[in-house]
């Protein structure tokens, strides 16, 4: 499974190269409320009154200031790059079709043929070359299959008319950015049956974030994990339950139910990264049943290694991490970007097998 929502062109290719190379059967799970609301967000901060929060009527409102800027090249770049969030479902695939979809998705009174297909075509491309292996999923999709994430503590403000969660600790902060056990078991149990007609019947499943990188071929490195554990991750560490002094106190605060305070031991939980993950089917499974009958929510950062531990199952970091400061959570560093793409260019030449993130080329 690779989780993603605004791949940029390099990873659609190494969508493809996953697909081809794996052996495995690959599952393309887009997030579609974050590539929808990310979009609006982007549009009200450039065309609305400077805040972030999602107002539709201004929007139509200012699609004449919109449509000028169009106009103009650095406009077209601009929109260019945001519009690739765009929520286009399945059956509007291509660029038509997402012209028409963004008509109605933003209630505008009209668009610009010609720019617009310049806009969607990634995303077009994605749908339309990997149609069979996407599966679309939303917020509202999770909160209807796990009720118990209602129960968040501290970091829940309120939730709006819309059903979503609003954070106190992180302004725009979505929960599915922090919560992937939720998405992972939905779509390998309901949204899997729902898009093809049958039970997942897999041993265990991956879980790569769409900016990771691997400078061999992907078959080699997951037949090289094969039945080694029940959760395989990277940087295991404990921390504290409440944050330390200094630390970012969103990661921690309200970030759990009380029905994940039976795992937690001497106030420790366990800690990992998570741009690429394996859960066995028994770990899966155990998930499952913690999140929908017993409310067992929590970061999954630390959750899943956590509940996988103090369950008496097998954790094992991966090895195929040649340098820690290539396989990092700074996703938004430039320089960092620079070095993993020079690396994988190089390492990729030398044969030299190794996980790189972020990979946003």
């Amino acid at each position: 499974m690779i989780r993603t929502y605004n791949p940029s062109p390099g990873m659609i290719k190494r969508f493809g190269e996953i697909i081809k190379e794996s052996g495995r059967e690959v599952i393309l799970a887009v997030n579609r409320e974050d590539r929808k609301e990310l979009v609006f967000r982007d549009l009200m901060m450039k065309f609305g009154d400077g805040s972030s929060e999602i107002d539709y009527n201004v929007l139509n409102l200012n699609f004449t200031k919109m449509e000028s800027f169009l106009l103009n090249t650095r406009g077209q770049q601009y929109v260019n790059k945001i519009m690739k969030l765009a929520a286009v479902p399945e059956q509007n695939a291509g660029p038509e079709g997402a012209i028409n979809a963004m008509r109605t998705e933003m209630k505008f009174s009209a668009i610009i043929p010609a720019v617009m297909e310049t806009m969607m075509n990634d995303v077009s491309k994605m749908y339309n070359s990997y149609h069979k292996h996407i599966v679309e999923y939303s917020f509202e999709d999770i909160l209807n299959e796990f009720p118990g994430l209602r129960d968040l503590p501290n970091t829940v403000d309120k939730m709006n008319e819309n059903g979503h969660l609003e954070w106190t600790n992180y302004v725009n902060h979505s929960t599915l950015w922090n919560m992937h056990d939720e998405p992972i078991w939905m779509m390998m149990n309901t949204k899997y049956e729902q898009k093809f007609g049958k039970k997942w019947d897999g041993c265990a499943v991956w879980s790569l974030e769409d900016d990771v990188e691997f400078t061999g071929d992907w078959s080699t490195f997951f037949d090289s994990y094969t039945g080694r554990a029940d959760l395989i991750g990277y940087n295991l560490q404990t921390k504290p339950i409440t944050p330390p002094e200094g630390e970012e106190k969103w990661l921690w605060i309200g970030s759990w139910t009380k029905g994940f305070n039976k795992f937690v031991q001497n106030g420790e939980v366990y800690w990992h990264q998570e741009h690429t993950v394996q859960y066995s089917r028994q770990l899966l499974d155990l998930m499952g049943h913690e999140m929908k009958i017993n409310k067992v929510h929590g970061i999954s950062e630390a959750a899943t290694p956590t509940i996988t531990i103090r369950s008496g199952l097998k954790y094992l970091n991966l090895e195929h991490v040649k340098n820690p400061d290539l396989y990092t959570w700074l996703s938004g560093d430039p320089e960092i970007q620079a070095a993993c793409e020079k690396a994988a260019n190089n390492w990729r030449k030398k044969g030299k097998l190794s996980l790189i993130h972020p990979a946003k080329w």
